[in-house]
């Protein structure tokens, strides 16, 4: 089963055009069309083929330490969840009173069941309906394209850098914000306010203890997450950051903070840090199968990543319906920001295994899926035939007699951006 998508770097990304449609006996195939409206690339744009190699190691390096990003919940999760962030290994949750990080134990292959622990950070005695809001948008948009009923489908979702949460406690917000494997949340504490106020109880945790540099270490049933030592600090009149002396208080699983010598007419910042590095190991829940770069030193990544409903309990836990999502994502040419990305998925599997893009910006992507129900606008369901339109999907025309393999890799023509070759194992195939 083959598809394609059109995605707008101008805020709209949607379903243009299905370009593909392809069956083989035991698997179905992907295909997604990205279209940067913005900006016509020239001719000279490169396939994966011609990517160096140590720019491609560059790419998938950059792919891991990305930034954080809050998608604001448009109803791709639980109604109590205000942003959610989606990394390698793990979900993080912004509720209105909780964060809850749901990280995933490694896994040696994807037929093995997944395991992990969820771990809440609970304000106690706060504001249970404080103001919360996305601060410094980021200009790429997130899209969910699950199941086959469009209705249901989420489409550009903005992400944000940052979260803020306004008067948690008297005179105190919290902003969250991070990378891909620590979170950082400042609590900010305006003139005359009382920073003993803040104090949050943690959920899921086998054991916390205090080690010799002052960090909190939480450990997990498959793993260990660090609270390092709060950095304290205000700023002076120059603009400079002066240290503050201050430490955690621990009393079972409830936490505080102890601060003393602060200038109680200047805001004052505790910043602590939650690293999940040592739980996360190798990861092996997202792994990205295709990159190609354009002529402006974008880079498209596709592959496959797991996710999966808003954890509700504590502690460890188990899934067994395994289903994984295909992903297509954009990156800008700094490496350092998303232009979109877009998850595909049913109720079966499916992973993005090969991209190329066009002179014009269009992503072609290869894969497979075992889903019933794979999201398809206009598609064909055939028996191992291979498939083209050039109206819109408004009509198809066979193109040959079939493939007798899955995809492993694609490649546009430069000059001819209508000529997509496909490799397979029995050999390639020219559209």
């Amino acid at each position: 089963m083959i598809s394609s998508i059109t995605c707008s770097r101008a805020r709209r990304v949607v379903f243009v055009i299905a370009i593909v449609c392809l069956v083989t006996i035991f698997a179905s195939i992907v295909f997604v069309a990205a279209r940067n409206d913005s900006t016509q690339l020239s001719s000279e744009t490169q396939t994966s083929q011609q990517i160096d190699p140590s720019l491609k190691a560059k790419i998938a390096e950059r792919f891991g330490k990305l930034q954080l990003s809050f998608e604001a919940n448009n109803g791709q999760t639980d109604k109590s969840v205000k942003f959610v962030s989606h990394g390698l290994g793990y979900d993080l949750f912004l509720t209105s009173t909780e964060a809850v990080l749901s990280l995933q134990k490694p896994r040696a292959s994807r037929d093995e069941p997944r395991e992990g622990s969820v771990l809440r950070l609970n304000m106690i005695g706060g504001n249970t309906a404080p103001r919360v809001e996305g601060q410094d948008e980021l200009p790429g948009k997130v899209n969910y394209f699950i199941g086959n009923d469009p209705d249901k489908w989420r489409r550009n979702v903005p992400t944000f850098r940052k979260v803020y949460y306004k008067d948690v406690y008297p005179g105190i917000d919290i902003v969250y914000y991070g990378n891909q494997q620590e979170l950082e949340y400042d609590f900010v504490v305006a003139p005359g306010a009382n920073p003993k106020a803040i104090k949050f109880r943690i959920d899921g945790a086998d054991k916390i203890a205090l080690d010799a540099s002052g960090s909190l270490l939480i450990a997990l049933k498959h793993g260990e997450v660090k609270l390092k030592k709060p950095v304290i600090y205000q700023l002076t009149a120059e603009g400079s950051r002066r240290e503050v002396k201050g430490a955690y208080v621990v009393n079972r699983n409830e936490i505080s903070f102890k601060v003393s010598g602060f200038d109680a007419r200047r805001p004052l910042i505790i910043d602590p840090i939650l690293s999940y590095a040592t739980f996360l190991g190798a990861g092996g829940n997202e792994q990205a199968f295709g990159i190609a770069v354009d002529a402006q030193g974008s880079a498209y990544v596709t592959g496959v990543t797991d996710f999966g409903p808003f954890p509700t309990t504590a502690g460890a836990f188990k899934q067994s319906n395994l289903f994984g999502g295909a992903f297509v994502t954009k990156f800008d040419p700094t490496g350092s920001s998303l232009v979109y990305s877009t998850y595909l998925a049913g109720s079966g599997s499916a992973t993005g295994t090969s991209i190329a893009v066009d002179s014009a910006g269009n992503a072609h992507v290869a894969g497979f899926t075992s889903a019933p129900d794979f999201p398809i606008v206009n598609g064909l369901k055939t028996g191992s035939f291979f498939y083209k339109t050039t109206d819109g999907a408004a009509t198809w025309n066979n193109i040959n007699s079939g493939m007798p393999s899955q995809v492993r890799a694609l490649a546009v023509a430069p000059n001819a951006p209508n000529i997509v070759y496909a490799a397979t194992s029995a050999g390639p195939y020219r559209s």
